[in-house]
């Protein structure tokens, strides 16, 4: 039938249009491929771990210099596992010297009180009178 016919050309229209957008995204993809080729010809894998080294060393005469501006000796590892062993010891000894109260045990009701609904009564005159004089 010609609907039949229809409905094929219509799928075979966009089967077209998808293969197309394929072909875009493939392109895409290959162009991108050489660039980084091209990228990664210029900077190799050991000239970035030559970088990253020269960095650290930088670091670490950095560090080196500020230690010796501060006057302060830097903590060998030995030093330093001592210090922080002996912070861990204050700590655990002042959590051990802190008391906290009990927590309450009696148990809330399951269902809150009513909220009043009649309003509140007027004023009377003597309230008023109150009012005024305080006023």
């Amino acid at each position: 039938s010609v609907e039949n016919q229809l409905l094929t050309v219509l799928q075979m229209v966009e089967t077209i249009g998808s293969k197309q957008n394929e072909k875009e995204v493939l392109a895409a993809m290959k162009s991108g491929k050489n660039a980084l080729s091209k990228l990664h010809e210029e900077t190799t894998v050991e000239d970035v771990l030559d970088l990253m080294d020269q960095i650290q060393e930088q670091n670490e005469v950095e560090e080196e210099i500020s230690t010796i501006l501060s006057g302060v000796p830097s903590l060998s590892a030995a030093d330093e596992a001592s210090v922080e062993a002996e912070l861990e010891a204050l700590i655990a000894a002042q959590a051990g010297t802190t008391k906290l109260p009990e927590a309450p045990t009696t148990q809330l009701p399951d269902v809150l009180p009513q909220v009043p609904t009649n309003k509140p009564a007027e004023a009377t005159q003597t309230e008023e009178a109150r009012v005024a004089v305080a006023s």
